[in-house]
């Protein structure tokens, strides 16, 4: 069959009228067809968008049957999985396949809890999407202050794993999709970030490698010097494996010729093309903490 029929009004029309269960829209839908096949002999296949109204919330696709959609899970709620729970999962024919738009709310401390709760920094975002026999997966750090994004398939599963300990108070972890484009565009924009402490404590001529993620296009740096007075330089080499590509020096003081460690932690560093490592070395006579990249992820939504 060809695929033209995705945007054969007639079929899709058809298709929603059987699925609608209001009569009153199902009749509406039958004259929109009658409407079409009265210019059949003009236009036997007429193709293009018609109105969401009549095509479903993605023009040019068909409305996803109630029966269809009552099977799957739009929305999830966990607190401290102790393993990855699954949030959502969508998981449709291909036909269906459209815009999605998924929220991550802000985690919600437990009553009762510590303000502080570890768990919102350690959980862990799985997200994987496309068509069947196609899927991409990326994962991503639970953002703090809750977000959303939008991805294209028709299979999307969004689940965490929150590694914290069962003696420890954990957050509570929502997540829900609705159908079409519609993440949010306002200042500052979520951003998919991958957090990982490269170093707990790197020491005066010590060494420590990070592998960037491949969707990674650019990356905070935060790090805390041991006496919590001041830090000295870290050298920076980004690596095409074990080839140097680019040496950056980092101080944490305002100099002329280096990146001051601050403006790292408030601005992304541009990670060139074909580096996938970063290789840092404490040439420093300080002892530098929690030396932490957070990977900005592409997703492509």
């Amino acid at each position: 069959m060809s695929a033209d029929h995705l945007y054969d009004k007639k079929r899709l029309l058809m298709e929603a009228a059987r699925a609608e269960s209001d009569p009153r829209a199902a009749a509406r839908r039958l004259s929109a067809i009658a409407g079409v096949l009265a210019g059949a002999a003009a236009a036997p296949v007429e193709l293009g968008c018609m109105e969401g109204d009549e095509l479903g919330a993605y023009g040019g696709v068909a409305d996803i049957p109630p029966g269809l959609e009552s099977m799957q899970q739009w929305a999830g709620f966990a607190t401290q999985p102790a393993q990855s729970k699954a949030l959502i999962r969508v998981d449709l024919p291909i036909v269906y396949a459209r815009a999605w738009t998924i929220q991550l709310a802000s985690p919600q401390v437990p009553s009762g809890a510590a303000v502080a709760v570890p768990s919102t920094n350690a959980a862990v975002v799985t997200l994987r999407w496309g068509h069947h026999g196609s899927v991409d997966e990326a994962s991503f750090s639970w953002p703090d202050r809750g977000g959303s994004l939008t991805v294209f398939g028709s299979f999307v599963q969004v689940s965490v794993t929150d590694p914290t300990a069962a003696a420890t108070p954990t957050a509570n972890y929502n997540a829900w999709m609705t159908e079409g484009a519609a993440a949010r565009t306002s200042e500052p924009f979520f951003q998919p970030i991958s957090s990982k402490v490269v170093s707990a404590s790197l020491a005066p001529l010590g060494v420590a490698l990070a592998t960037l993620d491949p969707r990674a296009r650019a990356f905070y740096l935060t790090a805390v010097p041991a006496n919590f007075l001041a830090g000295g330089p870290i050298e920076m080499r980004l690596q095409d494996n074990l080839v140097t590509r680019l040496v950056v020096e980092i101080d944490p003081g305002n100099s002329g010729s280096s990146h001051d460690l601050l403006d790292m932690a408030r601005i992304p560093f541009f990670i060139p093309p074909h580096v996938n490592a970063v290789l840092f070395t404490n040439t420093s006579a300080d002892i530098w903490d929690a030396l932490t990249i957070h990977q900005v992820l592409d997703l492509g939504g």
